[in-house]
């Protein structure tokens, strides 16, 4: 039965067909890249392990999840690490709080112990090193060439003076937060650290004589070591170098230290040894698996995890690092490409007191509590890879292991369980060498073992591909787990527009590759953007002032830093500035409510109360849209400001609303003023097609009108005739069944006698002939 027609009634079908208007310019402009977890995929989800342990599980059952095919084993030993920061150094020092610090190289070993050593590879002479040591005072090779900048330097300052500042103020432990030449915020209050530790007055953040004297007197005694001449010449590598204390036990931070490149210092449990390799110079730590992870561990995921998260993880770390053999002279590296180490603890220089752990107490625990446990293939007994990523989505990619489904990777802290990014169009026919983006798309890749989304590679159009792992790389996206949804323009010069946006704008709508001007790259006739970071719509209203005369459509990004009493005014005040500019169409966003302690649901009554004063305001519920349980993902932890993920789904969710204004002539949802008319589009909606449509069955109700009187509902390519579709009194709720004919708008038109809140569902569509077929949907809602 067809909803809303009246049984047993008399219908008159239309007899005159008509088809939708073209869709305009069906250019592919940017994609929408919707992905699935972070990293590649495969074994453990780090996340979902955390998920896991909160709902119960033990860290064998989380284990025994991911990697289907193997169980448990035990393994013991020694590991060998490639410390990547000094690939290609000629020179290497350790440090030893302790002073039992030795070196051996070319069958000699240091009857000695040093609290200061280092190795220094001879000019011209592969694999033969010089020795320097010293039994009192900790220094790396490069300390004594520290300059202290003699000149005035203050915030604002910039410069090589600059830069000496923040290297020497690194070395002293107090951080600058980089070495870039600008003084800064930061630079400022590690000077004020500075002279704070060594009671200088003022402390107030300006360097003076006073200062670089007490620096000059510090390096001295601190680093300004001579090493002097060589312990030893002409060793032959490769240079190890160890300690006499047990390092098993020790405090991580007196353990042998490592000089850093930029004369920071890591310190390493076991032995570190400078190899000449063929592949350029190379250090490696070499020490028992069960102290490795201790720097492994809790750069892996967070020591405050639940503990048996912490225990799979320590397993998978453990079974993984075992199981590498990636190089000659080490098994594997400390970096992401292999399994990230930390080492024990770091400080900011060799003299430095001020020190930073790496190792944690709860990981450390962990890593106790599972001693020497693996994972090994079923019946081989092999130790297994035991590969795991941050985030696998809804389910894992497979390959070595089967895929399993994973809900519990959906927990609210884990931003990447979906994400969404904005691809330019014009970015991919650059880096690829195309004429157009037309055909590209991500297909099922033949060449590879995995499941569902993660088995996909970019079809470039032109006979050849890209592996999404590599497209992944190219666009710097989380994962391989990705669809490319193509988007075309649609319209070309559709419209002038204008955009008056705070911080949240910044970051979607300024600049011209920011997400909202991709995806209305060409729509736009003119376009001006203008987003300042804490506007009010206070201070809006002078963008507004200067808004192109004639402008057709303006979106207002503003709200969130002002206060809700204000609002109302201020709405009007922005309105009154926009139609002093003659401007067609006002769409403004409301805000979403998700932050705590604000009362933001008072600025966006005050929107849906301003739209029956200003009948061109059209509030776009972006509260509604990004209210769902997986929308947390598009906020940062203000519950305001959005994260990528965010930005390019509050830009998509812009272009859609903005798009159904100038291609569909939607009409802003507000009560229809008396003898005001409304326009409805009623082609390819509700199961309607776009062409091949004579009429439609509609059931028109008024709402809560101000006076008795009636709605016509005629086709808007006709003059309104002089009748009544629907009769209605005053404050009542009035529904009739009206079948229109639909000429070559593709709208039908609801005139009102007072005024009147418009309800219009379509129920049924008819063709050619009397054949007639059921639709359903709500096309206007003007509540």
């Amino acid at each position: 039965m067809l909803g809303g027609l009246v049984a047993g009634a008399a219908v008159a079908v239309p007899t005159t067909t008509v088809q939708a208007e073209p869709a305009g310019d069906d250019t592919v402009i940017a994609f929408l890249a919707r992905g699935v977890g972070f990293g590649h995929g495969r074994g453990m989800s780090q996340w979902g392990a955390y998920g896991r342990a909160q709902d119960g599980q033990s860290w064998q059952q989380i284990l025994d999840h991911y990697y289907g095919g193997t169980t448990m084993d035990t393994r013991t030993g020694d590991i060998r690490v490639r410390l990547t920061g000094w690939d290609g150094q000629n020179t290497f020092g350790v440090i030893s709080t302790s002073a039992k610090a030795r070196w051996s190289g070319g069958g000699v070993t240091s009857a000695a112990k040093y609290r200061s050593l280092y190795a220094v590879e001879r000019p011209n002479q592969s694999n033969r090193f010089d020795i320097y040591g010293v039994t009192s005072g900790r220094s790396c090779p490069g300390d004594a060439s520290m300059v202290v900048p003699k000149t005035v330097l203050q915030q604002g300052s910039t410069g090589q003076a600059v830069r000496d500042l923040q290297t020497l103020l690194y070395h002293f432990g107090f951080d600058p937060m980089g070495v870039d030449g600008q003084f800064g915020p930061r630079t400022r209050a590690a000077v004020v650290a500075f002279q704070r530790d060594e009671g200088l007055s003022p402390d107030d953040g300006i360097w003076n004589s006073n200062d670089w004297n007490a620096a000059e007197a510090r390096l001295q005694s601190m680093g300004g070591i001579d090493f002097g001449s060589p312990i030893a010449t002409n060793i032959t590598g490769p240079i190890t170098f160890s300690t006499s204390v047990p390092d098993a036990t020790l405090s991580p931070g007196d353990v042998l230290g490592a000089c850093e490149p930029d004369g920071s210092i890591t310190h390493y449990r076991g032995e570190l040894e400078f190899h000449h390799t063929g592949e350029g110079n190379r250090i490696v730590n070499e020490l028992d698996t069960e102290l490795y992870l201790r720097g492994v561990v809790p750069k892996e995921v967070s020591a405050s995890w639940p503990a048996n998260s912490l225990r799979a993880q320590a397993v998978a770390a453990r079974s993984y690092g075992l199981s590498q053999n990636r190089y000659s002279y080490a098994s594997t590296c400390d970096t992401s490409a292999c399994q990230v180490y930390f080492g024990g603890a770091t400080r900011g220089s060799a003299a430095s007191t001020a020190l930073s752990s790496v190792e944690h107490v709860l990981t450390n625990a962990a890593i106790d509590h599972t001693a020497g446990r693996v994972r090994v293939w079923s019946g081989t007994n092999n130790i297994v890879s035991t590969e795991f990523s941050a985030s696998n989505g809804p389910r894992t990619a497979g390959g070595a292991f089967p895929a399993v489904d994973d809900p519990f990777d959906d927990v609210a802290p884990n931003p990447l369980h979906r994400w969404t990014r904005i691809i330019d169009a014009d970015s991919i026919m650059s880096r690829y060498g195309l004429a157009s983006a037309d055909a590209v798309r991500t297909v099922n890749d033949p060449g590879e073992p995995y499941d569902g989304i993660w088995d996909n590679r970019v079809t470039l159009g032109n006979g050849n591909y890209r592996s999404a792992w590599g497209f992944r790389g190219d666009y710097n996206l989380p994962s391989p787990g990705f669809e490319l949804v193509p988007i075309t323009r649609a319209m070309t010069n559709a419209a002038d527009f204008a955009f008056i946006g705070d911080s949240i704008g910044t970051g979607m709508a300024n600049g011209s590759s920011s997400e909202f001007r991709v995806l209305t790259d060409g729509v736009f006739d003119a376009a001006m953007y203008s987003s300042v970071s804490g506007r009010t719509t206070a201070q809006g209203v002078a963008i507004a002032e200067n808004v192109p005369m004639g402008t057709d459509l303006v979106v207002v990004e503003l709200g969130y830093n002002d206060s809700p009493s204000a609002m109302p005014d201020r709405i009007d005040a922005m309105m009154t500035a926009l139609d002093a500019r003659d401007v067609g169409l006002v769409v403004w966003p409301n805000l979403s409510t998700r932050r705590v302690g604000y009362d933001y649901k008072s600025v966006n009554d005050a929107l849906n109360a301003a739209r029956s004063d200003w009948p061109n305001l059209v509030v776009a519920d972006w509260n509604a849209a990004s209210s769902h349980a997986g929308a947390h993902r598009w906020f940062q932890s203000d519950g305001v400001h959005l994260t990528t993920t965010g930005e390019a789904e509050f830009s998509w969710f812009l272009r859609e609303r903005i798009f159904q204004l100038l291609l569909d002539g939607y009409t802003p949802p507000r009560r229809l003023g008396a003898r005001q008319v409304l326009e409805v589009p009623v082609l390819g909606v509700g199961g309607v097609p776009e062409s091949g449509v004579s009429g439609v069955a509609l059931n028109v109700t008024s709402v809560l009108p101000s006076a008795a009187g009636h709605l016509t509902v005629w086709p808007c390519g006709s003059s309104r005739p002089e009748t009544s579709s629907v009769n209605f009194v005053v404050g009542g709720v009035s529904p009739n069944a009206v079948v229109v004919p639909v000429d070559a708008t593709g709208k039908v038109c609801v005139w009102t006698f007072a005024e009147t809140d418009v309800l219009v569902d379509v129920s049924a569509w008819f063709g050619d002939s009397a054949s007639m077929a059921a639709a359903s949907e709500r096309l206007i809602d003007t509540r």
